[in-house]
């Protein structure tokens, strides 16, 4: 596996470089005598481009949207609001009838 730093386009341009393009006369058209090993090249990137996707996609399941993360702050405030006021009562009941 590739380190983090290393980019895709990076990867591309070191691929492009390793195949050899005449000169292009200027007669017209987009064939350029090695087409094929850069289409070649194209779609082997392609297919780790594609597994890569998948494992970013696999690890996005896992992560908490901002709605899971509003959800649970909100049951926690109102657990926190239940124990402060279950607190309050306590005190309150030490200090009225016990002496």
């Amino acid at each position: 596996m590739a380190s983090p730093d290393y980019s895709l386009m990076e990867r591309l341009g070191k691929i492009e470089a390793k195949v050899e393009r005449p000169i292009d006369g200027g007669g017209g058209g987009g064939h350029d005598g090695g087409m094929e090993a850069r289409i070649s090249a194209l779609e082997a990137a392609n297919l780790e481009t594609r597994d890569r996707l998948a494992r970013i996609e696999t690890r996005l399941e896992a992560v908490a949207t901002k709605s899971d993360l509003h959800e649970a702050l909100h049951s926690l405030t109102w657990k926190i609001v239940g124990a402060c006021a279950a607190l309050v009562a306590a005190a309150y009941f030490v200090a009225k009838y016990v002496h």
